[in-house]
């Protein structure tokens, strides 16, 4: 069913007059009919993959110490605590702290290769090192990947260490319904400590769900497909004036919706007997679901060692 078929239908079942409803709050009942239907049955079964984009966490006493032929000094990374930033806002944030010094200085981010490049033009030469102040943290490894030093006037870092650690989820995510993949390898659950002090890069075989974003470790430092099956909410109606656009939920969920918006808007009119009513149908649409979905995914037996060895092709268990 599309948007303004729901409309129309909500009003039927609720017996309300537009005048009484407009079709703003009809669709707001609607969107939270969905949100709650997903709750109710434990989240929709869906898949989706997963951006790896880098992401840091800075703030003001993180540093590093700059010299060119000409000058030198040490440099905060940024003038604001910045959380889960991008690469492009803290580049922008390095650029306004090196032109206190050299106020021709451009710093830029490349998506592609992961790297921050700082480019001094009067400089002949550009260096990358520990700051030497007590009351600064050294920030070389997780902006820079390390510090170092170019006979030039464009200088570029290397991977930031840690800055893929994290990757967001999408927004509709509740939970994992089974192990992630990473280029087409599964990845398997581990304990919250093998992500508090992340040491190693290269290709990720754990994973954890924290605060809606995907850990991963070891931290990837290219994208390689990561494919996530997950249980979620349905995408909400993002404007009233889309009429046509069809349902988010399966088809023969349509009504569930409908029924929660129309209970509500009764409860509104303090009509007490068809909120309840229309409830009720509500829930055996959230029963239905449930009980249809434990129907499409049955517990299996496990294999016998001697089914397993058929199945593989063993010599031994043809014998």
């Amino acid at each position: 069913m599309t948007l303004g078929d729901q409309i129309t239908r909500v009003r039927d079942l609720a017996r309300v007059a537009t005048s009484s409803l407009s079709n703003q709050k009809v669709m707001d009942l609607l969107n939270e009919g969905m949100r709650q239907f997903a709750k109710d049955v434990r989240g929709l079964q869906t898949t989706g993959f997963v951006t790896v984009t880098p992401k840091f966490y800075t703030r003001t006493n993180f540093a590093f110490h700059l010299a060119t032929d000409s000058a030198s000094a040490t440099v905060a990374v940024t003038a604001s605590t910045r959380d889960y930033a991008s690469g492009t806002l803290v580049a922008s944030d390095l650029q306004t702290q090196i032109a206190s010094t050299w106020a021709s200085a451009t710093v830029t981010w490349s998506p592609t290769t992961f790297k921050f490049t700082i480019t001094i033009p009067s400089a002949t030469s550009i260096t990358v090192s520990t700051p030497s102040r007590a009351d600064y943290v050294d920030a070389t490894d997780v902006i820079f990947g390390g510090g170092g030093a170019e006979a030039a006037s464009t200088w570029t870092g290397s991977f930031p260490r840690r800055a893929t650690v994290e990757s967001s989820l999408p927004t509709t995510f509740l939970s994992m319904t089974q192990n992630p993949e990473w280029d087409n390898l599964p990845v398997y659950p581990a304990p919250t400590d093998l992500f508090s002090a992340p040491q190693y890069a290269g290709t990720p075989a754990y994973w954890q769900v924290k605060n809606k974003r995907l850990r991963l470790s070891p931290y990837p430092t290219t994208q390689k497909m990561c494919q996530i099956y997950y249980r979620g909410l349905a995408t909400d109606y993002a404007t009233v004036s889309a009429t046509t656009t069809t349902c988010p939920l399966p088809t023969e969920y349509h009504e569930a919706p409908m029924y929660y918006a129309a209970s509500v808007a009764s409860e509104n009119e303090f009509d007490s007997e068809t909120a309840n009513r229309l409830n009720a149908r509500y829930q055996a649409e959230v029963n239905r679901y449930i009980l249809q979905e434990n129907n499409d995914n049955p517990n299996v037996r496990p294999f016998t060692y001697r089914e397993w060895d058929l199945k593989m092709g063993s010599i031994d268990a043809l014998n």
